[in-house]
């Protein structure tokens, strides 16, 4: 009965509504290595941090965490390899351990996050020597291994030598070259698709990280009708791809599913990721963590994971510290105050970024009364966007096996992108709840946008920062 009850437990724990009608029939149940990390410390540390950073402070059902996430992404990879094994002749198809090994990859690839997320990476790689970055992927290999060690998992599952240095590289990515180094003469893991599957970033590819996400964030934070318009693109992309000298393709069929995720991913990246009062909380915490990291060393030691385990959003919740200007800043937290946002300007490259920033920073010379710890002037980057290739694009690579050229690219392939393309942009910057009521938003020329943030309370700061930067920075 106990068993029978602890079983139960454990397929709670791991089920998820997100999935209880997304292809269930190509869902595995979950293996008991995985039940295994389900049931460790370490991995009941993500209900405790959230996926969304301070986003929950501002969407009512923002308050995701991150082992939802983790766990829906492993249910994602064992639909995808299901689905691709369905379509893939023999030859191709993925194996049982294989399949295990990404299911695992996909449910530790995020278990190395700090608190709130990417705000304390990005705090805490600054304190990092350039030799030694420091990314949560990395932190999560890091937990991967130790959690292998200490529960036995290689001999309790009689697993290869190698499984779990093809987990780590599938959390970390790896390159074509260096996996055909590591792995060309291994007898399970020899075939590089496998390794796209749950981080595909250096391919510029889809991976379940992104369907789950995308699927999640945006049933929990946007408009229901725009959420089934994400789950069908996402269904309809899994269910016409298949994989084909070592690498995934795709049915000419996918091709408006394709668009629309790609469309869908600009805007979640745009409207929802970086909304601008929560970035501001955003930019705030990350103040926080750059005074916290050097003054206490020994509670950001990420090599001590017994320590690691005290390190989630609760972190800033109930600490105190002694100089007066951290306090005031905890304080602001507390109370929920972000930096204020004043304004922005869409810019089309890098190139365009610096100009602007030095054109804000030399009209600034002539107003003493501005102070450098007044203001924020920051860059966010909407990546995956399809009109433009030279940026970071998840559809850079995509290929059709159908067509009369196995090797043609997506952006060859127009039909379906017509309409989306010769839109002329619509800017509904400050009604992020409108944005996902229409359904005909179409793409943005720019994946880059600059960013003004007050840090002081002082309205008259404010303002003649807003009066800088426009003249500094005329709208066209």
């Amino acid at each position: 009965m106990k068993l029978l009850l602890f079983f139960g437990l454990v397929l709670s724990s791991y089920a998820d509504p997100l999935y209880r009608l997304f292809l269930p029939d190509l869902q595995d149940p979950p293996h008991p290595l995985i039940e295994d990390l389900l049931c460790h410390p370490l991995f009941s540390r993500l209900h405790r941090v959230a996926q969304l950073s301070s986003l929950k402070f501002f969407f009512p059902h923002g308050n995701i965490h991150r082992a939802a996430h983790s766990r829906g992404s492993s249910i994602a990879a064992s639909i995808y390899i299901n689905a691709l094994n369905q379509n893939s002749p023999p030859t191709s198809r993925i194996s049982p351990l294989q399949s295990l090994a990404v299911q695992v990859a996909a449910l530790l690839h995020d278990i190395g996050h700090g608190p709130y997320s990417h705000v304390f990476q990005r705090a805490y790689s600054s304190h990092c020597p350039p030799l030694k970055p420091w990314s949560h992927e990395l932190q999560s290999t890091r937990i991967a291994c130790h959690l292998f060690n200490e529960l036995r998992l290689v001999s309790k599952y009689n697993l290869p030598n190698d499984f779990l240095y093809a987990v780590c590289d599938m959390i970390l990515g790896i390159s074509p070259r260096r996996h055909a180094r590591k792995y060309g003469a291994s007898s399970h893991f020899s075939s590089y698709v496998i390794f796209t599957i749950v981080n595909g970033d250096l391919q510029d590819s889809l991976d379940v990280d992104k369907f789950d996400y995308m699927r999640r964030d945006s049933r929990m934070c946007c408009h229901p009708s725009y959420a089934r318009i994400v789950d069908n693109a996402v269904c309809e992309i899994i269910l016409n791809s298949r994989i084909l000298n070592d690498r995934i393709v795709y049915s000419s069929r996918a091709a408006p599913a394709l668009a629309v995720f790609a469309h869908c991913v600009y805007l979640n990246y745009r409207y929802l990721y970086y909304h601008p009062h929560a970035h501001g909380l955003n930019l705030l915490i990350h103040r926080i963590f750059e005074e916290l990291i050097p003054r206490h060393p020994h509670l950001f030691n990420l090599r001590d994971l017994h320590a690691f385990l005290a390190l989630d959003d609760n972190l800033l919740d109930g600490f105190s510290d002694i100089h007066p200007d951290l306090q005031s800043l905890i304080g602001r937290f507390h109370a929920r105050i972000p930096y204020l946002f004043l304004a922005y300007r869409d810019l089309p490259d890098s190139s365009a970024l610096n100009n602007a920033k030095q054109a804000f920073l030399h009209a600034l010379r002539d107003s003493p009364y501005i102070q450098p710890y007044d203001y924020v002037l920051d860059s966010c980057h909407f990546a995956h966007i399809i009109r433009n290739p030279l940026h970071t694009n998840i559809l850079r690579r995509v290929v059709f096996y159908d067509l009369s050229d196995p090797e043609e690219s997506f952006f060859l392939f127009q039909p379906y992108l017509q309409d989306l393309l010769n839109s002329s942009p619509s800017e509904l910057f400050f009604s992020s709840k409108e944005i996902y009521y229409s359904f005909a938003v179409p793409f943005h020329e720019t994946c880059i946008q600059l960013r003004l943030y007050c840090t002081s309370q002082d309205p008259k700061k404010s303002a003649l920062l807003l009066e800088i930067f426009n003249h500094a920075l005329p709208l066209d």
